[in-house]
């Protein structure tokens, strides 16, 4: 017996029979239908493609997106199908309200450009594409039956044919039902039929949205019943839009595999209907069989569509559209069918996206030619550029994670954790392409990073980290021998050998005593490669990028450019804090100004290479300057302080009356002046210098990856010229006074008492009588007494005793401040680390010291 023969009369609605059926099978209790349920559910059993979807929705099986084993039905899956979908139904029912009211009640968010026309009235094309993305065929956008514009551009001719159709309500119910379940067919295929039409309007944002309708009326009962299956035609033409829309080059490939995987669903969906069709052409097919038919399917395509939607309207691609699968992934946490469908269209979609990563992560290598990826590359930027804080912008810029405002448009939500190590891997093996070596593959050749579930690409990309860090850290740490090169930055810059600085003063004193455009550049660059060669400097250190500079900012003029960030990357500042030694004018300096010397601008300069210039950007090298011009100042006075007492001492030695103390008084002033300046040295040196280089070292050697010893070395400097109280500028003030005040105590001693002109010991000859000794003497007394007695020597030391007395009285309620504030977590300096216990320690036991009144 046909299927139509065995439904009962129209009239017969209900029934015990129909009821216990709708109940146990979960169909709708507004559900009503003339045909037997067991037929239904024995041509269910014959019906293919049902299963075929049972199966893509439900993933049971490997495949496509929708599983490819179409041919082992049977009723439990069927039933199992639609049971446990657990979206309400509720939407999906009733009569049809209009256009914008519709898409809101069903949650569903603007069509986007979705159904944006390619061509103009004259079908010429609207190029859209990316300029370097490939070129597409005309035809690809000018054929509107092949994109599926044709349903809005014949929109008024579908009108006026739609008005000469017969009326289908003279029919009777049976015929009515065949003839739209005919239509319907259609619909479900995104294409018009004669009483059923997709109609275009715009939304209030200028957007086409697309509505399915009847043009014709229906028995009252059957129009109801083909009302509530009209929203599955929208979601085909939405979802088939989609997919035209997103298989543009410069949609990027995230969209692509996406689009792909939604044309497989569209597929299986095709195949669906073809069979239903098969079911009609042999009289088996009602209404109410259709909708128990497409129930988990128009769900299925319903999801999708929600997708599609949203994604258009806020134009979503590669990142962004991954995190709107995975949060939708999340939203049906409660349907297991549903979240197995999205989580294998965000597998799909990943696929594109972590060969990306892979490459990032495994050769350092961005492939990312529409921008999708959560990394992005500023080509611009090269190995020796800086940025405005002078630290390498290779380093910081050239490659850099999404900073949007909204972070789920540039960088997965699965991926957002591990985007800081997802980054430094990548840079780390591009870093060593940089270097001209060939990188290591960090992962096995069978490992490969995919998206999964579980989060099994977390493992490997913890892996790739661990191993392209080690890599990196390797290069420095034995081949570019990361440790012996600070050394010899230690030994260069911070005075570890001494002996450097005193040589260098006492073989070039004559040079640095000339004006700076006086001073000859290749004899001072000699005598700065013999000092080095004659010092204790190791053999092995490189001295090859030492040279020179000539700075002409006093030290508190360097301090305040090295601390103002303001300022710091300023062509004028940068230009004078390394100003080089120009070839001009037979190799001398164009320096002409007559009130400095060598000794005032000399500083020491050292070529950094890449990548060492990671680890000691400019800016480093500009601090290391600025400790270095504080020591050699320090070095000066030290020295220049010790000619004096020299002198002095041999006047001790020779004259032996007291002239008004004042000879006394000068000794005792420069013991005071000698003592401040050692005891700060050795605050600096043994105190400071020393200790936080031991702590460097060791930091260093245990460090796990490059931006470690990078942030190690940063803060050591940091910590240096906080605790030497450089960034203390009142201190560094009266220090530089200081400093003045000593060199003219130390020149007006050397100068009024010659002791060079009657210190030398003459030969002791045997006819030399004790009387002429003694008139030698005398002489030698008369003239040192001569020389202390002067009016301006007298008023000079009386000056400068009173001068130091009063700065170094300031110097101590300085240094006396910055402890308090220390002590009390008072002070603000953002580029520098903090005091510790010991740390206040020395400072307090340096201002007892220097305390000279106790």
């Amino acid at each position: 017996m046909s299927f139509r023969a065995a439904r009962p009369s129209p009239l017969y609605i209900g029934g015990d029979r129909w009821d216990s059926e709708k109940r146990r099978t979960g169909i709708p209790e507004n559900a009503v239908d003339n045909t037997p349920i067991d037929a239904i559910i024995r041509d269910a059993s014959r019906l293919e493609c049902l299963n075929s979807f049972d199966l893509g929705y439900t993933m049971e099986n490997e495949g496509g997106i929708l599983g490819d084993n179409r041919f082992n039905s049977n009723y439990n899956s069927l039933y199992n199908c639609t049971a446990e979908i657990t979206t309400p139904m509720s939407r999906l029912l009733g009569p049809r309200p209009v256009l914008h009211s519709r898409m809101q009640n069903r949650g569903y968010a603007p069509a986007g450009d979705i159904f944006e026309t390619y061509v103009d009235d004259e079908m010429e094309v609207d190029d859209k594409d990316d300029a370097s993305a490939p070129v597409v065929p005309t035809w690809d956008k000018t054929r509107p039956f092949l994109t599926g514009q044709h349903l809005w551009l014949d929109q008024e001719k579908d009108k006026k044919e739609a008005r000469g159709l017969e009326k289908i309500s003279e029919h009777s119910p049976s015929m009515q039902e065949s003839i739209i379940i005919d239509d319907l067919l259609y619909g479900f295929m995104g294409l018009g039929g004669q009483y059923l039409r997709f109609e275009f309007e715009e939304n209030s944002l200028g957007k086409r949205e697309v509505s399915c309708c009847l043009s014709v009326e229906l028995d009252p009962s059957l129009q109801a019943k083909v009302e509530r299956v009209l929203s599955v035609c929208e979601d085909v033409v939405v979802l088939q839009r989609f997919v035209e829309t997103r298989i543009s080059f410069d949609t990027g490939m995230v969209c692509h595999a996406v689009a792909a995987g939604i044309r497989q669903v569209l597929d299986d969906w095709m195949l669906m209907v073809t069979q239903l069709e098969g079911l009609l052409n042999t009289g088996r097919l009602t209404m109410q069989s259709l909708w128990y038919y497409i129930q988990a399917p128009m769900l299925v395509m319903q999801t999708l569509a929600g997708i599609a939607r949203r994604a258009a309207s806020e134009r979503l691609q590669g990142s962004g559209l991954l995190n709107l699968i995975y949060k939708t992934l999340g939203e049906y946490a409660g349907d297991r069918s549903a979240q197995v469908l999205l989580q294998k269209l965000l597998v799909a979609g990943c696929v594109p996206y972590f060969e990306i990563l892979e490459r990032w992560l495994c050769e350092g290598v961005l492939a990312d030619p529409y921008h999708e990826f959560m990394i992005s590359e500023n080509a611009d930027v090269s190995k020796t550029s800086t940025t405005e804080r002078l630290e390498s912008r290779y380093w910081h810029e050239r490659y850099t994670v999404y900073s949007g405002d909204n972070p789920e448009l540039g960088v997965p939500l699965f991926l957002m954790e591990h985007q800081e190590i997802i980054l430094k891997t990548g840079k780390y093996l591009n870093a060593i392409r940089e270097c001209d070596i060939h990188v290591q593959r960090p992962l096995d050749e069978d490992e490969h990073v995919t998206y999964d579930s579980s989060g099994g690409y977390v493992v490997l990309i913890h892996k790739a980290h661990k191993e392209s860090s080690r890599a990196f850290l390797k290069l420095f740490m034995q081949d570019l021998r990361l440790i012996p090169w600070l050394r010899g930055i230690k030994h260069f810059f911070l005075h570890d050998r001494g002996d450097v600085l005193g040589h260098l003063m006492d073989i070039a004193d004559e040079e640095f005593r000339k004006t700076p455009s006086q001073i000859s550049h290749t004899r001072l660059q000699s005598l700065l490669e013999l000092a080095v060669r004659t010092s204790s400097v190791p053999s092995h250190t490189n001295s090859e990028p030492l040279g020179f500079d000539f700075n002409p900012l006093s030290l508190v003029e360097m301090a305040k450019g090295v601390f103002s960030n303001r300022n710091l990357g300023t062509t004028s500042f940068r230009s004078s804090m390394r100003k080089s030694i120009s070839d001009d004018d037979g190799g001398r300096l164009n320096h002409r100004s007559a009130d400095v010397t060598g000794f005032d601008v000399f500083t020491m300069s050292y070529r950094v290479d890449w990548p060492l210039t990671l680890i000691a950007p400019v800016r480093q090298m500009l601090r290391y300057q600025l400790l270095f011009k504080h020591l050699f100042s320090l070095k000066r006075v030290e020295r220049e302080l010790g000619k004096a007492w020299h002198v002095l001492q041999m006047s001790k030695r020779i004259f032996h009356r007291n002239v008004d103390g004042v000879l006394q008084r000068t000794c005792l002033l420069c013991h005071d002046f000698m003592h401040t300046f050692q005891m700060y040295i050795r605050f600096l040196t043994v105190e400071i210098l020393e200790p936080e280089w031991i702590t460097l070292e060791a930091e260093v050697a245990k460090a796990k990856d490059v931006d470690k010893v990078m942030e190690t070395h940063k803060q050591f400097v940091s910590r240096v010229l906080r605790h030497s109280l450089l960034r203390k500028m009142k201190v560094v003030a009266l220090l530089d006074q200081l400093e003045r005040d000593a060199l003219k105590f130390s020149a007006l001693v050397i100068e009024s008492i010659k002791i060079e002109d009657f210190i030398e010991e003459q030969p002791q000859r045997r006819g030399d009588s004790i009387a002429r000794r003694r008139r030698q003497r005398e002489s030698e007394n008369q003239a040192i007494a001569d020389a202390v007695s002067s009016t301006e020597f007298q008023l000079g030391i009386r000056e400068m005793e009173s001068a130091f007395t009063e700065k170094v009285e300031e110097l101590l309620v300085q240094m006396r401040a910055v402890y308090e504030a220390s002590a009390n977590n008072k002070e603000d300096d953002s580029d520098s680390s903090g005091y510790t216990r010991e740390d206040l320690d020395r400072l307090l036991n340096l201002i007892e010291r220097l305390n000279l009144k106790g």
